[in-house]
């Protein structure tokens, strides 16, 4: 403040004198002290009050997105196994729909690479308790060598698709010098899923 201020708050000051309006500041201002002083405690109890209802109010939003976070890191495990699942299904079952005729066009496939050959085909469609699974029982018979024979069930134990040989059955051949294998085989077909 420079020195003219003063002469100006002077003059105001001396003006408020001889209205008589100095004592009306003065006990405004005393008024505001006590005001102030008396009115600080209530205030300073609201603060803290507000204070610690944020910091409630913050935890219970940290607790809120750590439960949040948790159950979407739960969705995205059950959404992963359930992918694993299906590839896992589809890799190892055939669909529904191509059904028998694909596995015996798979089953034929490896006994003529086996140098069998095949005979008698039947299958039945059986009901499963796995909901996305249907089983499939088949029957036939190959003939030729045990050499043949040997690689023809290896062929079986490691195929893509998932087949349970349930009984082997083996015999000689009528049809000059072999041996004849009846087989019954069990796998299960995919229903897709909408």
């Amino acid at each position: 403040m420079n020195w003219r201020t003063f002469e100006r708050l002077e003059a105001i000051w001396q003006w408020m004198e001889r209205k008589r309006l100095s004592r009306w500041v003065v006990g405004l201002l005393v008024v505001d002290i006590v005001l102030l002083i008396a009115g600080y405690g209530p205030l300073r109890w609201m603060d803290v009050r507000l204070r610690a209802d944020m910091q409630a109010a913050e935890q219970d939003v940290q607790v809120t997105r750590q439960a949040l976070l948790e159950w979407h890191s739960a969705l995205q495990r059950i959404r992963r196994a359930q992918q694993t699942r299906d590839d896992l299904l589809y890799r190892q079952f055939l669909p529904e729909d191509q059904g028998f005729p694909a596995v015996r066009d798979a089953l034929e496939t490896m006994a003529l690479q086996a140098g069998l050959q095949v005979r008698n085909f039947a299958y039945t469609y059986e009901t499963v308790k796995a909901p996305p699974l249907q089983g499939l029982s088949i029957q036939f018979s190959v003939t030729g060598g045990y050499e043949q024979i040997r690689r023809f069930i290896q062929s079986i134990e490691t195929a893509p698709q998932f087949l349970i040989l349930e009984s082997i059955r083996l015999r000689s051949s009528q049809q000059g010098g072999g041996v004849e294998l009846e087989l019954s085989l069990r796998t299960f077909l995919v229903r897709k899923v909408a």
